[in-house]
């Protein structure tokens, strides 16, 4: 897969347990289109195994640069999963099946009415939380520390994604009904910084 315009579409059967199986595949974006099951549970490392595992759910993606990446998943017998992985996020515009059988675009209206957040978090290892509400985008990064973040509370401690120090993380084409993020850092009286765009 390469040039600007590709992409594939690649079904696990996530009855095959897999530990940092590799995929060969470059690409911009991976994001997976449906499952079988809306527990199904799966996760990534994009370009070398010993980096941090990203989950996965349903109608969820990554954009970031990679050559290849490698899938961890228990056994989950009869669960199978579609993963659309693209080469450039910007060449795709991906749409989903409603409940009442229409096709709705998944957030192809220009995003308006970006929100700042400025969260200060004062004790170190400690979870704090931002509600965002209904947004198409989020960015969020710590001023100094390294960064953990997840959407459940009580878990930023467990089951997160890493933000290490001078980066952030971001999700586009998202549209949740009320979102919220928790987060903890491992410097403390630092300032954690979020934009939503609605």
């Amino acid at each position: 897969m390469n040039g600007q315009d590709f992409y594939s579409v690649l079904t696990l059967d996530l009855g095959i347990a897999r530990t940092n199986q590799m995929i060969e595949m470059m690409g911009g974006f991976i994001y997976c289109l449906n499952s079988s099951s809306p527990s199904m549970a799966i996760s990534v490392k994009l370009n070398n195994s010993a980096n941090d595992s990203i989950p996965l759910s349903r109608q969820y993606g990554i954009i970031g640069q990679f050559k290849k990446f490698f899938l961890t998943n228990t056994a989950q017998s009869g669960i199978t999963v579609n993963l659309l992985i693209s080469s450039n996020f910007d060449a795709l515009r991906v749409f989903e099946q409603v409940a009442s059988s229409s096709v709705s675009l998944l957030n192809l209206a220009e995003a308006v009415a970006p929100t700042l957040y400025n969260v200060a978090c004062a004790s170190a290892n400690t979870e704090y939380s931002q509600a965002l509400g209904g947004v198409r985008k989020f960015l969020i990064r710590a001023r100094t520390g390294n960064l953990k973040v997840c959407f459940t509370s009580g878990q930023s401690g467990s089951t997160f994604v890493s933000v290490p120090a001078g980066t952030t993380y971001s999700e586009d084409l998202i549209h949740p009904t009320a979102l919220t993020l928790y987060f903890q850092n491992d410097t403390a009286s630092t300032v954690v910084e979020i934009i939503a765009w609605v």
